[in-house]
């Protein structure tokens, strides 16, 4: 694979859309470019492709323009990198999983594969099908951890765990977060119900199927519904300033306490389909977060999840968690259980992550022992 560029490929510039798919293959074979699950490869440029050109320049201690031309240098270091790749390099074969995809590729999704196989995903004309790296000494984040930590890359392959992991990740979201059928206000205000799910922004809440607590659990009226906002909303303003008065950060309240404020309920069921439906995000953007997420040992992905969930995707980063991010790059998992702390959680919940962290650490240890 070689990147040539025809014409420069920045933002409100009319860039050739080979060079587009072009650029986005060379940087998805290298761990910084995943497209949207929903669409693909395509051959425009998106917000998206711009941040995954400028992570690149920043990596490599580039000027993060976001743009490149051609032959600059961007492109030559490009090239270098790709030139340290190997054939021998696995990636799991990833597609938008919809009825325009070729059978073929298809069969492929979810499948391991080597970069020397034919064919590579997103090469053949309107695939719609890209890469997921699991050789993290190959990956984006994997090289610079490792330069950060005077490591080189092993000859010896990362196994890939493959075992269901999503059940178990739902029950220790209920264990930490519990759950409550009513709204209440979290210890920074923002209104959340279920298993810890934000429903602050009030196209969120009222987007909710909310029962008044009645006998016959009707569904609420839009009025009652923006009624009970504007009462929570009131009740946790005012609960701050308080705090604030008294030289507090947090709101000091148990959930229980806003049981009285508005009769507004969810039903189990509805509660439990949100925080699936969450879970099943979330594994998208892990996913878009780290290389090789899809063979991480199990215990990992799951507190993966539990972090994310709890501090949310944008917030959830490699510039607020670099350290973090950095172990998990070259798979330290006993680095990353030291780095996994969370100062707004109790101490049993950064605990349990600590020792699932540690888990992932023996379980991947166990499997070089036996390879």
């Amino acid at each position: 694979m070689e990147l040539e560029l025809k014409r420069a490929v920045a933002r409100n510039v009319d860039a050739d859309p080979n060079d587009i798919l072009n650029l986005k293959r060379v940087l998805n074979r290298l761990g910084h470019y995943l497209p949207d699950d929903l669409i693909g490869m395509t051959r425009f440029a998106e917000t998206r492709l711009f941040e995954a050109i400028e992570a690149f320049q920043r990596l490599t201690e580039l000027t993060p323009t976001g743009q490149v031309k051609p032959d600059d240098e961007t492109v030559q270091t490009l090239q270098e990198y790709l030139a340290r790749t190997s054939g021998n390099d696995r990636y799991i074969w990833r597609t938008v999983r919809d009825d325009r995809v070729r059978p073929s590729h298809a069969a492929r999704e979810g499948k391991l594969f080597r970069w020397k196989a034919w064919p590579e995903p997103g090469e053949e004309e309107h695939c719609r099908c890209w890469a997921e790296l699991v050789d993290d000494a190959a990956s984006r984040d994997g090289a610079a951890a490792a330069g950060a930590a005077g490591k080189t890359a092993k000859d010896d392959e990362p196994h890939c765990f493959q075992e269901p992991w999503l059940d178990e990740a739902v029950e220790m979201l209920v264990r930490h977060e519990d759950a409550y059928e009513y709204p209440y206000g979290d210890s920074l205000g923002f209104i959340t119900v279920g298993v810890g799910a934000n429903v602050n922004q009030w196209d969120q809440f009222k987007s909710l199927p909310w029962r008044m607590e009645t006998e016959d659990g009707r569904f609420a009226t839009l009025t009652e519904v923006t009624d009970g906002y504007e009462k929570l909303r009131k009740f946790i303003d005012d609960a701050r300033a308080e705090a604030e008065k008294n030289g507090e950060k947090k709101i000091n309240y148990l959930a229980k306490k806003y049981k009285k404020i508005t009769k507004l309920r969810l039903s189990s069921a509805d509660y439990k389909k949100m925080l699936k439906d969450s879970v099943q995000q979330f594994e998208k953007d892990l996913r878009k977060k780290f290389s090789g997420f899809s063979c991480f040992p199990t215990p990992a992905k799951i507190v993966l999840m539990d972090m994310i969930y709890n501090i949310g995707t944008t917030k959830f980063n490699a510039e607020k968690w670099k350290n973090l991010f950095a172990a998990i790059a070259i798979r330290d998992w006993g680095a990353a259980a030291q780095q996994s702390n969370r100062n707004a959680i109790p101490d049993e919940r950064n605990k349990a992550v600590r020792t699932y962290f540690e888990k992932a650490k023996l379980l991947e240890e166990e499997k070089k022992t036996k390879s």
